[in-house]
């Protein structure tokens, strides 16, 4: 079946919802302690931030379907610069996440590479994400789609677990 990535619209609101509050929750529940999580996904995902992004063109969320079954999702901010890179159209993918079940079938790769032709469509020169730095499968992922290393920061949210919160900042050059 063929990969497409779809644009959210606020109709869809709720199927955004559960995906992000599921595959988040499914991978990075255990980096947070106390309250911590609840804190994020209400943050993240609460029904009035997700309907103020939806409403919005600086934050875009990207259904991943194989067919017509919805398997991921991707969040790309508009509105961003990156050290090194002030004079360009820089955006960032905030998340990209898919339900583990659907992941090594090639169908993340797909989503890249129609992302990367989107963004190129709309004259974007860069786009750069933030991945754990103990997140190896992923790192190796966003290397293999064409992304470099460009520097590296921390998680900044309470309650996520102090070893955990190094980040690699990766760029790729869409120009």
């Amino acid at each position: 079946m063929d990969t497409k990535i779809t644009r959210a619209e606020l109709k869809r609101l709720q199927t955004l919802q559960e995906i992000c509050i599921e595959t988040y929750t499914t991978f990075f529940g255990e980096y947070w302690v106390g309250n911590g999580l609840q804190m994020y996904l209400q943050d993240q995902f609460g029904t009035e931030k997700l309907t103020s992004d939806l409403n919005g063109n600086i934050i875009e969320y990207y259904f991943i379907e194989r067919g017509e079954q919805v398997v991921g999702y991707l969040k790309i901010n508009n509105e961003v610069s990156l050290n090194g890179f002030e004079n360009k159209s820089c955006c960032e993918l905030e998340k990209m996440y898919m339900y583990p079940d659907e992941q090594g079938g090639g169908i993340g790769s797909s989503a890249m590479h129609l992302l990367i032709e989107m963004l190129r469509k709309k004259h974007k020169d860069i786009l750069f994400l933030e991945v754990l730095d103990t997140n190896d499968t992923a790192m190796h992922f966003y290397e293999k789609a064409g992304f470099v290393f460009h520097d590296k920061t921390k998680v900044k949210a309470p309650n996520f677990k102090p070893d955990l919160s190094g980040l690699h900042r990766m760029v790729m050059l869409l120009g």
